[in-house]
């Protein structure tokens, strides 16, 4: 395994948990502004908001096979992402 650049850490959890770079899955920070909304989310992990989160996550991927997932404490644990 291999860390990605930022060396932050929800862009390196998300990179974990998609297989993707942080310019793909598109969690670059550990801080979010959203432009539109001209705000700022200090903790990513209380943005439920799948539109800020690319790619599909390994507990995504196991529950579209059935297999039953948990997760806590990650990014985009409780946000719909693709239906899941």
């Amino acid at each position: 395994m291999y860390g990605t650049y930022p060396t932050k850490t929800f862009p390196n959890h998300y990179s974990i948990a998609t297989g993707l770079y942080p310019e793909s899955h598109g969690i670059v920070d550990n801080i979010i502004y959203d432009k539109r909304l001209k705000t700022e989310f200090i903790d990513i992990r209380k943005t439920n908001d799948a539109q800020y989160f690319n790619g599909i996550p390994i507990w995504n991927v196991l529950e579209r096979q059935n297999i039953t997932t948990a997760c806590l404490f990650w990014p985009a644990c409780d946000s719909p992402i693709n239906g899941f």
